[in-house]
């Protein structure tokens, strides 16, 4: 197929490896392929093609657990390329890293590219509702979604999650369908367990169902720890305790297996929130090893969120996530056919 559409040499892979083959595929590897396209696309002059390629990449990276000082600096570079070339992948690329800078704490001053014509987000969002661009629009609303529930700000990820589902476009095979429904399938259960309603544990239980389907047919390395982590959910959420450890335990080791770190930081924040729930007095050594993986990953305002809340005995920095868990021999309990029992 490549062969067939290459007039066209960012486009095609762009299409195939972003809104088909990245089910399959580890997303630092489809970045990897992205990267490559971007280059080629500016070698024949595709360049509009070339900076969607480039944005792409970059959002594939972050979801990867890419370090985001690093991919910060990424995207400081390749916004002023893509202001001088597709004002339109700049809004993209901007979006995205808004949420890398509310995880940080650094203010990247973004905007700044735009020379004043667009001084901040809300001027966007504007922008955008004034000419119905619905794509930018979409993202601003997913941007909002992923910040607040990093955060722990249910309600607020509740309200931005809604306002996104008016766009047919999220139910598209993209990358963000996945995290949009991986996220709010921990909300869910979280809302339920926080006495918010019966039907926060059927919300949760549908992205727990649909993630079990994905994670049979597509990569395990994208999703075989956020089953885990929603099975862990749906567990503690059923007062099963014994289930729900051996369930967060088993998250955090193949996110780390898979070298998502910010993935196994979650793993760890959420196993400590919920032996916090249960009494259990070595919570806070889980919060203070999901507090070395945000600070690995360079998320320091969102280490320094956990450190606050749950008054942890650790420095403002941490130099290594890596714990060796002797997490091998846990079985899960599952029946034959890989259900829940």
């Amino acid at each position: 197929a490549l062969k067939i559409l290459d007039s066209n040499l960012a486009f095609t892979p762009m299409t195939l490896y972003g809104f088909l083959l990245f089910w399959f595929i580890p997303h630092q590897k489809v970045a990897n392929v992205l990267i490559d396209t971007y280059e080629a696309g500016m070698s024949v002059g595709d360049v509009d093609g070339a900076m969607y390629a480039l944005c792409v990449s970059m959002r594939f990276s972050f979801f990867g657990g890419v370090n985001l000082s690093l991919l910060s600096q990424s995207y400081v570079k390749a916004l002023k390329q893509m202001v001088k070339f597709c004002k339109e992948s700049a809004k993209f690329a901007i979006v995205d890293l808004l949420i890398i800078q509310g995880l940080t704490g650094v203010d990247y001053f973004a905007f700044s590219v735009f020379e004043g014509m667009i001084q901040d987000e809300d001027v966007l969002l504007a922008n955008a509702k004034l000419k119905k661009h619905r794509q930018v629009l979409e993202i601003i609303y997913s941007r909002r979604f992923f910040s607040a529930f990093w955060f722990g700000e249910f309600a607020e990820a509740n309200k931005w999650y809604d306002q996104s589902l008016t766009f047919p476009s999220m139910k598209m095979p993209k990358i963000q369908l996945i995290y949009h429904t991986f996220y709010r399938g921990i909300i869910a259960y979280q809302m339920y367990r926080d006495g918010e309603g019966e039907e926060w544990l059927d919300e949760g239980k549908k992205a727990l169902d649909r993630m079990e389907v994905w994670s049979k047919k597509a990569s395990k390395a994208i999703f075989e720890n956020k089953l885990y982590l929603l099975e862990a959910e749906h567990y503690a959420s059923n007062c099963n305790i014994v289930a729900a450890k051996e369930s967060y335990e088993l998250s955090a080791k193949s996110a780390r297996d898979h070298g998502v770190v910010h993935e196994q930081g979650l793993a760890y924040e959420l196993y400590g929130k919920f032996l916090s729930s249960v009494s259990e007095l070595d919570a806070s050594d889980w919060f203070e090893r999901a507090h070395g993986c945000y600070i690995q990953w360079g998320a320091a305002a969102k280490a320094a969120q956990l450190r606050n809340d749950y008054n942890l005995g650790v420095p403002d920095e941490s130099t290594s996530a890596t714990f060796d868990l002797n997490l091998g021999s846990i079985k899960h309990s599952r029946d034959e056919d890989g259900g829940l029992i």
